[in-house]
């Protein structure tokens, strides 16, 4: 599960830097701030049911969720597309 949880990270890419570069490094703060304290919530919600493996998961959504909105923001803010699958192209047109 953790694992997922990092290939969230690594999918998002460096939204983070993005931003921070971009000087928007306060919606940055206030989306990593919103996602630590779902985190919290859903520990205290699944690790007395489902112990370390519902640890694992409150790290998995909250990491999904910063990552989600990163990637949006990134996308209104800047018009960036970022992320390890930005650049794919769906199409077989070259």
């Amino acid at each position: 599960i953790l694992i997922l949880a990092q290939m969230t990270t690594i999918i998002g890419g460096p939204l983070n830097t993005l931003l921070v570069m971009s000087h928007n490094q306060s919606i940055v703060v206030k989306i990593l701030a919103v996602t630590a304290c779902v985190n919290l919530i859903l520990n205290l919600l699944f690790i007395p049911t489902y112990g370390i493996y519902g640890a694992a998961t409150a790290t998995f959504i909250s990491n999904l969720m910063s990552v989600i909105c990163l990637w949006f923001v990134a996308l209104k803010k800047l018009g960036v597309k970022a992320g390890l699958f930005a650049n794919l192209r769906m199409d077989k047109r070259h």
